[in-house]
Protein backbone atom coordinates (compact mmCIF):
# COMPACT_ATOMS: atom_id res chain seq x y z
CA UNK A 1 0.00 0.00 0.00
CA UNK A 2 1.29 3.42 -0.98
CA UNK A 3 0.65 6.50 1.08
CA UNK A 4 -3.03 7.41 0.76
CA UNK A 5 -3.64 10.58 -1.28
CA UNK A 6 -6.70 12.72 -0.57
CA UNK A 7 -8.04 14.66 -3.52
CA UNK A 8 -10.75 17.25 -2.81
CA UNK A 9 -12.75 18.64 -5.73
CA UNK A 10 -15.15 21.57 -5.81
CA UNK A 11 -16.54 20.61 -9.21
CA UNK A 12 -20.37 20.56 -8.93
CA UNK A 13 -20.61 17.36 -11.04
CA UNK A 14 -18.69 14.14 -11.57
CA UNK A 15 -17.63 12.75 -14.92
CA UNK A 16 -18.42 9.18 -15.99
CA UNK A 17 -15.01 7.79 -14.99
CA UNK A 18 -15.31 9.22 -11.48
CA UNK A 19 -18.87 7.94 -11.14
CA UNK A 20 -17.71 4.44 -12.05
CA UNK A 21 -14.86 4.65 -9.54
CA UNK A 22 -17.25 5.89 -6.85
CA UNK A 23 -19.52 2.90 -7.48
CA UNK A 24 -16.48 0.59 -7.29
CA UNK A 25 -15.88 1.90 -3.74
CA UNK A 26 -19.50 2.11 -2.59
CA UNK A 27 -20.57 -1.38 -3.72
CA UNK A 28 -18.09 -3.47 -1.68
CA UNK A 29 -18.36 -1.03 1.24
CA UNK A 30 -22.14 -1.39 1.43
CA UNK A 31 -21.98 -5.14 0.88
CA UNK A 32 -19.54 -5.49 3.79
CA UNK A 33 -22.37 -4.35 6.09
CA UNK A 34 -24.26 -7.61 5.57
CA UNK A 35 -23.61 -8.44 9.23
CA UNK A 36 -26.12 -5.66 10.03
CA UNK A 37 -28.41 -5.60 7.00
CA UNK A 38 -30.27 -7.97 4.70
CA UNK A 39 -28.05 -8.54 1.60
CA UNK A 40 -31.00 -8.18 -0.81
CA UNK A 41 -31.88 -4.78 0.67
CA UNK A 42 -28.23 -3.69 0.37
CA UNK A 43 -28.47 -4.37 -3.36
CA UNK A 44 -31.60 -2.20 -3.56
CA UNK A 45 -29.95 0.64 -1.60
CA UNK A 46 -26.84 0.35 -3.75
CA UNK A 47 -28.84 1.19 -6.88
CA UNK A 48 -28.82 4.88 -5.88
CA UNK A 49 -25.05 4.92 -6.46
CA UNK A 50 -25.14 3.40 -9.94
CA UNK A 51 -23.47 6.02 -12.17
CA UNK A 52 -26.58 6.96 -14.15
CA UNK A 53 -28.71 7.27 -10.98
CA UNK A 54 -26.12 9.24 -9.02
CA UNK A 55 -26.05 11.76 -11.87
CA UNK A 56 -29.87 11.91 -11.90
CA UNK A 57 -29.95 13.08 -8.29
CA UNK A 58 -29.21 16.48 -9.78
CA UNK A 59 -27.50 17.90 -6.74
CA UNK A 60 -24.66 20.27 -7.38
CA UNK A 61 -21.84 19.18 -5.13
CA UNK A 62 -19.98 21.66 -2.93
CA UNK A 63 -17.15 19.23 -2.32
CA UNK A 64 -16.18 15.71 -3.28
CA UNK A 65 -13.30 14.05 -1.46
CA UNK A 66 -11.61 11.04 -2.97
CA UNK A 67 -8.95 8.89 -1.28
CA UNK A 68 -6.49 7.03 -3.51
CA UNK A 69 -3.95 4.29 -2.94
CA UNK A 70 -1.81 4.84 -6.03
CA UNK A 71 -4.34 5.06 -8.87
CA UNK A 72 -7.01 3.05 -7.03
CA UNK A 73 -9.88 5.00 -5.44
CA UNK A 74 -10.37 3.62 -1.93
CA UNK A 75 -12.66 6.18 -0.27
CA UNK A 76 -15.31 8.80 -1.07
CA UNK A 77 -17.33 11.51 0.62
CA UNK A 78 -19.61 14.27 -0.67
CA UNK A 79 -20.99 17.57 0.62
CA UNK A 80 -23.92 19.53 -0.80
CA UNK A 81 -26.08 22.46 0.32
CA UNK A 82 -29.26 21.69 2.16
CA UNK A 83 -31.74 23.98 3.87
CA UNK A 84 -32.66 22.91 7.38
CA UNK A 85 -35.47 24.23 9.55
CA UNK A 86 -33.07 25.89 11.96
CA UNK A 87 -30.93 27.69 9.36
CA UNK A 88 -31.59 31.14 7.97
CA UNK A 89 -30.59 30.54 4.36
CA UNK A 90 -30.09 27.73 1.86
CA UNK A 91 -26.33 28.25 2.08
CA UNK A 92 -26.25 27.88 5.88
CA UNK A 93 -26.70 24.11 5.81
CA UNK A 94 -24.53 21.35 4.43
CA UNK A 95 -25.37 17.69 3.99
CA UNK A 96 -22.75 14.93 4.09
CA UNK A 97 -23.41 11.76 2.13
CA UNK A 98 -21.69 8.97 0.24
CA UNK A 99 -18.97 8.45 2.82
CA UNK A 100 -17.53 5.03 2.03
CA UNK A 101 -14.15 3.33 2.36
CA UNK A 102 -13.27 -0.02 0.79
CA UNK A 103 -13.46 -2.74 3.47
CA UNK A 104 -9.77 -3.62 3.24
CA UNK A 105 -8.86 0.05 3.88
CA UNK A 106 -11.19 0.64 6.83
CA UNK A 107 -9.89 1.39 10.32
CA UNK A 108 -6.88 3.31 8.91
CA UNK A 109 -8.18 6.87 9.42
CA UNK A 110 -9.30 7.35 5.80
CA UNK A 111 -12.97 8.00 6.62
CA UNK A 112 -11.95 10.37 9.42
CA UNK A 113 -9.70 12.35 7.07
CA UNK A 114 -12.46 12.58 4.43
CA UNK A 115 -14.94 13.93 6.98
CA UNK A 116 -12.39 16.35 8.46
CA UNK A 117 -11.77 17.70 4.94
CA UNK A 118 -15.52 18.18 4.47
CA UNK A 119 -15.83 19.97 7.82
CA UNK A 120 -12.91 22.29 7.04
CA UNK A 121 -14.37 23.16 3.64
CA UNK A 122 -17.82 23.80 5.12
CA UNK A 123 -16.31 26.20 7.67
CA UNK A 124 -14.35 28.04 4.96
CA UNK A 125 -17.46 28.67 2.86
CA UNK A 126 -19.63 29.78 5.79
CA UNK A 127 -21.81 26.74 6.37
CA UNK A 128 -23.18 26.86 9.90
CA UNK A 129 -24.71 23.38 10.27
CA UNK A 130 -23.70 20.00 8.85
CA UNK A 131 -26.04 17.05 8.87
CA UNK A 132 -26.02 13.54 7.54
CA UNK A 133 -27.21 10.04 8.24
CA UNK A 134 -25.21 7.58 10.26
CA UNK A 135 -25.41 3.83 10.07
CA UNK A 136 -24.35 1.55 12.86
CA UNK A 137 -20.99 1.26 11.13
CA UNK A 138 -20.31 5.03 10.99
CA UNK A 139 -21.99 6.46 14.09
CA UNK A 140 -19.04 6.23 16.49
CA UNK A 141 -16.63 7.92 14.07
CA UNK A 142 -19.07 10.78 13.49
CA UNK A 143 -19.66 11.19 17.23
CA UNK A 144 -15.88 11.24 17.79
CA UNK A 145 -15.73 14.16 15.33
CA UNK A 146 -18.32 16.13 17.32
CA UNK A 147 -21.57 15.16 15.59
CA UNK A 148 -24.57 14.54 17.82
CA UNK A 149 -27.68 12.48 17.19
CA UNK A 150 -30.73 14.66 16.62
CA UNK A 151 -33.17 12.02 15.43
CA UNK A 152 -33.76 8.67 13.82
CA UNK A 153 -35.60 7.59 10.72
CA UNK A 154 -36.27 4.43 8.76
CA UNK A 155 -34.30 3.96 5.55
CA UNK A 156 -36.40 3.60 2.41
CA UNK A 157 -34.45 0.63 1.05
CA UNK A 158 -32.22 -0.87 3.73
CA UNK A 159 -33.61 -3.59 5.99
CA UNK A 160 -32.26 -5.52 8.93
CA UNK A 161 -31.81 -9.26 8.58
CA UNK A 162 -35.17 -9.82 10.30
CA UNK A 163 -36.93 -7.81 7.57
CA UNK A 164 -37.57 -4.67 9.63
CA UNK A 165 -36.67 -1.36 7.99
CA UNK A 166 -33.21 -0.21 9.01
CA UNK A 167 -33.05 2.76 11.33
CA UNK A 168 -30.48 5.44 10.60
CA UNK A 169 -29.44 8.19 12.96
CA UNK A 170 -29.66 11.79 11.77
CA UNK A 171 -26.51 13.50 12.99
CA UNK A 172 -25.59 17.17 13.21
CA UNK A 173 -22.51 19.29 13.78
CA UNK A 174 -22.85 23.02 14.46
CA UNK A 175 -19.97 25.00 13.01
CA UNK A 176 -18.83 28.35 14.41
Amino acid sequence: MEKIRFVPSTSPTLDERLLENVYAVVAPSMRSNSKYYDPASIEVALQAYEPHRFREWGHPLLLSVFAYDGEKMVGTGFLKHRKFDNTAAETDGGYLFGGFVLPEYQRRGIGRRIIETQIDHAKRIGIKVLRGNASEASLKLLQDLGFVEIGKHEDDALKYKDGAKAELQTIELKLQ
